[in-house]
């Protein structure tokens, strides 16, 4: 009895350390769980920062933190999403005035050519390829590397010292181009760019204006004077008879002279008044390359007289381009005649017409380069380098073609035949 107490008390010790191995592991296992939990609330925040800062490192403003649940990393998620927010509102502000901008850059009509930090070109747009050439082929020059008038224009504009110097360039003889300079900031740098700006039609139309109304005012007083001094000039003739047979023949012969001369000035004022007073065209389909010869027939004769040979060169495939007749031969005649004068005697004139781009007509002339100084006024109304000239003559051809809508332009190179060129 006494053994088999002893070994009862012994198997409950025993039971009873078992049984602490069991509640000191339970504690250990609870105590680790609370530690894990404990740890990963203390490097939540870091993570979390983690996440948002590959989110900003990739640029990923789309994507959004999550709730972490403790309320103190619920307010740093609220403040990194609302951060990511703006960021992306702004992103997409961004990217829709650089896309208003590139639509408003293509569809302006003015030029703009930009420049890297470097000052070399790096984009044009469609209006500035028009007046340029080919962007593939500009793009990455210096601008003072480009053909001539830009070249110098633009490498002049470079080195100005203001942010918004500006030129006017004659392109071609008839076209004005202004040229201005500005700058803007990228990126804290300051880079350059030009804006072209085509002031042709402007300057016609002003100077239009300007000699429309001195013509209608000399036409008022001239003609009024000229009608007045004819008739009482006729009727001093009457009187000859009554003058001495000495002085009769003086006395008619002065009479004459005068009535001459006043003839002149009133058709000179009607020269005047034609170019202030042409009329719209009228329209039809016309044969380019029978007008062209029946041009040629009407100058052929003067031309003979001054060793001048014409020759034609017609391209067949060149048809019928809408023109009004009359007003196109008169300004072919007006250019024939000027390349005669052109010529300074014997010379050669070629024409030659292309059915190439829509048509055109080409007249070239032998005679010397025409000066830089002379090129840029050709089309000035009452400019001319004739002595006895009224400098008209290009301004009406100016007038017909432009309301023909027919681009055309007048070159002169040294060593080159110089072109009168139009494009139907």
């Amino acid at each position: 009895m006494p053994f088999a107490l002893a070994a009862l008390l012994l198997l409950k010790t025993d039971l009873l350390d078992h049984a602490w191995i069991f509640v000191l592991e339970a504690l250990f296992l609870i105590s680790f769980a609370i530690g894990l939990r404990l740890v990963k609330r203390f490097f939540a925040p870091i993570d979390l920062i983690r996440s948002g800062a590959e989110l900003l490192s990739e640029g990923d403003f789309g994507s959004r933190l999550a709730s972490a649940g403790p309320s103190e990393l619920d307010e740093l998620v609220t403040l990194y999403n609302r951060m990511f927010d703006r960021l992306q509102d702004e992103r997409l502000q961004l990217e829709e005035q650089h896309f208003l901008l590139e639509k408003v850059l293509r569809a302006s009509p003015w030029g703009v050519v930009m420049l890297d930090l470097e000052g070399r070109i790096t984009s044009i747009n469609p209006a500035g390829e028009e007046l340029l050439g080919r962007a593939s082929e500009l793009v990455g020059k210096i601008p003072s590397m480009l053909d001539a008038p830009f070249g110098a224009a633009l490498g002049e504009l470079t080195t100005a010292t203001s942010t918004s110097a500006s030129l006017v360039v004659t392109l071609l003889g008839s076209r004005r181009i202004k040229i201005q300079r500005s700058e803007f900031f990228d990126r804290g740098f300051s880079r350059a760019f030009f804006v072209l700006e085509e002031l042709t039609e402007e300057l016609r139309r002003s100077e239009r204006a300007a000699y429309e109304k001195l013509i209608r005012m000399m036409s008022h007083e001239v003609n009024n004077s000229v009608a007045a001094v004819g008739s009482l000039l006729e009727s001093c003739l009457v009187y000859r008879e009554q003058i001495r047979s000495d002085d009769r023949a003086d006395y008619e012969q002065a009479l004459k002279v005068a009535i001459g001369r006043t003839a002149q000035l009133g058709s000179f004022m009607r020269s005047l008044a034609e170019v202030v007073k042409v009329p719209p065209p009228r329209l039809a389909p016309i044969a380019v390359n029978a007008l062209v010869a029946d041009a040629v027939f009407l100058v052929k004769p003067d031309a003979a007289k001054l060793g001048i040979e014409i020759s034609l060169e017609t391209d067949p495939g060149l048809g019928t381009v809408s023109m009004d007749r009359s007003q196109i031969e008169q300004v072919l005649v007006n250019i024939l005649r000027n390349a005669m004068e052109a010529v300074e005697g014997a010379g050669t004139i070629t024409i030659r017409t292309s059915a190439r781009e829509r048509g055109s007509l080409v007249v070239a002339n032998s005679g010397p380069m025409i000066p830089e100084t002379v090129k840029e006024q050709l089309f000035t109304p009452f400019f001319t380098t004739k002595p006895n000239g009224q400098g008209l003559g290009l301004t009406l051809v100016q007038e017909v073609l432009t309301n023909h809508h027919f681009r055309f332009a007048l070159e002169s190179e040294a060593g080159q035949p110089t072109r009168f060129t139009i494009r139907f």
